[in-house]
């Protein structure tokens, strides 16, 4: 019976980010069969781990924080909508399914899941990623599957623009390639690193491939005996880049300089920035009330007066909030929110690993940064919660390390 259970808590384990992706979006699917089936498997895990979620007493002060964390996404999701706007329960979940991945920890919990079958899945994960990032830009298979619209409707950044939920784990997979490689100098890392990074570039978000680049050399050349040997190489090449990237014919790299530069010289002509636009918005106009400013919106719903006036902003006034990441997160759960945003990643990077496990913090790092100017942060809770594991079950000593016998957790 223990085996049965165990083999019900791996298959959860890996359907969990097809079904939360929404199987990447297939329109060959019935929309509404689909979300509906992703609101019901996230409601039938929550209920599954419930016991992880809300009876466990935590020892680890990560998952003491981990879990006031939970609690607090749970209220600003599900009850502050109530309250701001009387947008209805299950609308709220309908749309909180996104942050609700972050309740995959507590599944990677339940089942103890081994280092080397999570590896798998995140190479996995990572492959299927890429492949349909190939398929779509060689095939142009705009609307049928991927987000619709402006992400992946053009070629202004020299290709097809494909946008797919479970691009993250083309990150994840980069950083824990790069600490795998340092540690065991095996040529099959260098391989996944290099597919990683080229899902990276495919998504051409210029922030995506400008921190995952920086933080990944760091981690190469961080305590490397060739150390002075590589920052001169990267100094030099860094001395040329510009004018390599002023000059270069390269399809995607000229088209996405080209914008860059476009997007500079409406900053020099007095035209703002869209995401300055949209940071003073939110933060100075948008919420009327102390009690918003304080435990947040919630999200909306296109069927809720919230919903509407979101909708109306973002059509005639192209204002977005997920532009802005940390402004978003204030937007749905206020200060509170934000706080418990800063407190759960203060002591994530606070906490001791093993130096073959800092992969997991230049991967919360790149979280960081990068959700400066999307919401990367707010979606990414599968692959979070895989680092968060890593960190707590194999990356402080083997004295702390979770079993499935003798979980030191709680």
């Amino acid at each position: 019976m223990k085996i049965s259970f165990n083999k019900i808590n791996i298959f959860l384990i890996w359907i969990f980010p097809l079904v939360a992706y929404q199987f990447f979006q297939y329109t060959g699917f019935n929309k509404n069969a689909v979300i509906f089936s992703s609101v019901l498997f996230i409601a039938v895990i929550i209920f599954y781990v419930s016991d992880y979620i809300f009876l466990k007493t935590y020892k680890n002060k990560v998952l003491k924080i981990y879990q006031l964390f939970i609690y607090w996404l749970f209220f600003c999701t599900l009850i502050s909508p109530i309250l701001i706007w009387s947008q209805g329960i299950f609308l709220n979940f309908r749309i909180s399914i996104e942050i609700y991945r972050y309740i995959y920890i507590f599944l990677l919990l339940k089942t103890a899941i081994t280092e080397k079958k999570l590896v798998t899945l995140i190479d996995t994960y990572l492959i299927i990623n890429l492949i349909l990032k190939f398929i779509f830009i060689k095939y142009s298979l705009v609307g049928v599957f991927g987000f619709e619209g402006d992400f992946g409707d053009n070629d202004v950044r020299g290709i097809l623009r494909p946008r797919f939920e479970g691009s993250e784990f083309a990150a994840l997979a980069f950083f824990l390639h790069i600490g795998k490689y340092k540690n065991k100098n095996n040529r099959i890392d260098l391989i996944f690193i290099l597919l990683a990074f080229i899902a990276i570039l495919l998504d051409l978000a210029r922030q995506y491939i400008f921190f995952s680049a920086i933080l990944g050399v760091i981690m190469f050349i961080k305590s490397s005996r060739y150390k002075i040997a590589y920052i001169t190489i990267i100094g030099i090449m860094l001395y040329f880049l510009p004018d390599f990237l002023m000059k270069t014919q390269l399809p995607i790299i000229k088209d996405l300089v080209e914008l860059s530069q476009d997007q500079f010289e409406s900053n020099k002509n007095d035209e703002k920035d869209i995401r300055i636009v949209e940071t003073e918005y939110f933060l100075k106009d948008f919420n009327h009330s102390l009690s918003q400013v304080i435990i947040g919106n919630g999200l909306p719903h296109a069927n809720s007066s919230y919903g509407k006036k979101i909708v109306k902003l973002s059509e005639n006034d192209n204002l977005y909030s997920n532009d802005v990441g940390y402004v978003h997160i204030f937007l749905y759960s206020g200060i509170i929110g934000l706080f418990m945003y800063v407190l759960v990643y203060f002591n994530l990077l606070r906490e001791s690993v093993q130096e073959k496990y800092l992969w997991t913090k230049f991967f919360l790092v790149y979280i960081i940064l990068t959700n400066i100017a999307s919401q990367t942060m707010s979606i990414s809770g599968i692959t979070i919660s895989i680092a968060i594991y890593f960190i707590i079950a194999f990356g402080r000593t083997k004295k702390k390390q979770i079993t499935n016998e003798n979980i030191k957790i709680y």
